[in-house]
């Protein structure tokens, strides 16, 4: 003999709590249920949620210990009559606040072991996560160096990248992403305001912290964050900017980005050739420029080539004569 309804019962085993604080319903609260034998679940749930001013994604009902699938029907989760589904708080698990508290550690400066001076700053940090997160650190501290045992150490480059530049790798180093990246970064030209730089500079500096961050990325060998500033870089280079992130590219050695500002030089050169930035990068690197101009020529020659092509390519049809027919029309009233 097949079933056709099925009665059942809906029961509270604690508070059933509203975003948090606000209690809907009391622990023991007892719904009757009747429905279809075959008839999906959801309507039954759907039906206790709307009679309790409930959201469906706060709670959740269970059969025995199991979880119960609103999508089956009570003939698929084998259910009995007079059987009872308890409905519990959906226990959501919080987000993780692992970055947040290991770069407030490093904020409070709790339990540091090492002092790095970098630009004649000091910034307290922990060894065992810089050695960890960043091969260059790992090699300084694990190498047979004076500097493996000292609690200070004082770091040095060819470049002068800038403290900030500095705080922003260990921010990253500490929580794998740069939030003051993104506010130093807000501004619509990342070279606004910055003199250009000059190749007699015995240590030069880099004009953007974008920059400086991309260069501290390649030479503390950690591509992730490499890669995060080229993308950044990409989105903010324009004509006006593009022959003075050019010179820097150059200088830095940054290929991937050298090439991207060659694009945005070459696709119009003519809104380039002419501006004060090209003058000034035409003084500063007569190379590059030359380098600029091969591009360029090369680039000319390869529309011309394309052209070309496509003409050749193209079917040639002969030019159709029309001739144009002349219609006389005659007076009616003439005979």
């Amino acid at each position: 003999m097949s079933i056709e309804a099925i009665s059942f019962g809906l029961l509270a085993k604690e508070d059933l709590i509203l975003y948090g604080s606000l209690t809907r319903v009391k622990m023991g609260t007892y719904l009757h249920v009747k429905m279809e034998y075959k008839e999906p679940l959801k309507k039954a749930f759907r039906h206790f949620c709307n009679r309790y001013n409930l959201r469906k994604d706060d709670i959740v009902f269970k059969l025995g210990n199991y979880p119960v699938d609103e999508n089956l029907s009570p003939e698929a989760v084998h259910i009995k009559g007079n059987d009872i589904i308890a409905v519990y708080n959906e226990k959501k698990i919080p987000s993780s606040s692992f970055q947040k508290d290991l770069w407030s550690m490093y904020q409070k400066e709790m339990y540091t072991d090492i002092t790095l001076i970098f630009d004649k700053r000091e910034f307290k940090a922990h060894k065992a996560l810089l050695a960890a997160r960043c091969p260059k650190f790992e090699a300084m501290f694990r190498a047979n160096l004076a500097e493996s045992g000292m609690q200070t150490i004082t770091l040095d480059s060819e470049l002068e990248y800038g403290a900030d530049a500095f705080k922003m790798l260990l921010e990253y180093l500490y929580t794998d992403e740069v939030k003051s990246f993104e506010e130093k970064s807000s501004a619509p030209h990342i070279l606004e305001g910055l003199p250009v730089l000059s190749c007699s500079s015995p240590r030069p500096r880099a004009w953007s912290p974008i920059v400086s961050l991309f260069c501290l990325a390649e030479e503390y060998l950690v591509p992730r964050l490499k890669d995060m500033c080229t993308e950044e870089l990409k989105s903010r280079i324009t004509r006006e900017n593009a022959p003075e992130v050019l010179y820097q590219t150059d200088l830095y050695g940054a290929d991937t980005l050298k090439q991207h500002c060659m694009g945005v030089i070459l696709e119009r050169p003519d809104k380039v050739l002419y501006g004060e930035a090209i003058k000034r990068l035409a003084k500063t690197s007569p190379d590059l420029m030359l380098y600029l101009a091969q591009q360029l020529h090369e680039s000319t020659n390869r529309r011309t080539s394309m052209k070309r092509s496509r003409s050749e390519d193209a079917p040639i049809f002969p030019r159709r004569r029309t001739r144009t027919r002349r219609v006389h029309f005659q007076d009616p009233q003439q005979p």
